[in-house]
Order: structure tokens, then sequence, then C-alpha cells
């Protein structure tokens, strides 16, 4: 697999799935569906209910103690974290694969 973009293992384990790239909770698609990689710069409180929904996640900023770290971690969803530019670069990557324990991010 190709590498697209790396950061800091912030939740271990492999999530597959279509990219969802947003800036913020508004531009969450309605009807959307479990399974997405969920590509943004950072998270907060307000992102809980998409993470949940989430096979992986990745943000731009961020360390392993980051809110985006410790969700994914209470809830089991691999994330990478610090991934810098990494909206910019998978914007346009219809499928991704996350590697939370080695923080990397691999084009499907």
């Amino acid at each position: 697999m190709k590498e697209l973009v790396s950061g800091i293992p912030a939740s271990p384990g492999k999530g597959t799935g279509n990219t969802l790239v947003i800036n913020g909770m508004g531009e969450v698609p309605t009807g959307l569906k479990k399974g997405f990689v969920l590509v943004t710069t950072m998270t907060s409180p307000v992102f809980v209910p998409v993470i949940k929904m989430a096979s992986a996640v990745v943000t731009e900023r961020g360390g392993r103690t980051c809110h985006a770290g410790i969700v994914c971690r209470e809830y089991g969803i691999p994330c990478v974290v610090g991934a810098a530019n990494a909206m910019a670069i998978l914007r346009n990557e219809p499928s991704i694969t996350v590697d939370g324990s080695l923080g990397k991010v691999y084009k499907k």
C-alpha cells in the first residue's frame, strides 16, 4: 500500500473506509452511514457522535493526549493525530486505510 500521510499514533488498530474530510460539524452530510474515515483539523466534544460512527480518525493537529486520541482509545477506534496537511492530501482519496499503531495512512 502507498503511504499518503503520517503522524502520531494515538489509538491502535487498523481502519479502512471512504474518506470524509470536514472542517467542522456543519459539513457532516445527512444520512451518514457507519464505516467512513473521519479526516479533520482537530476534534472537540461535539464530534463524538460522528467519531463513534467512524472506522478510523485522522487529525492534522494534536498529540497522544488530544481529544481525538482520548475518545478513539475509549471507543477502540484507530486514530492518527498530528498528520500535517492531511485534509488537503486526503481530500481526493476516495478510500483510505489508517494504521493507528504506526501513525500511517495508506491508499486503500
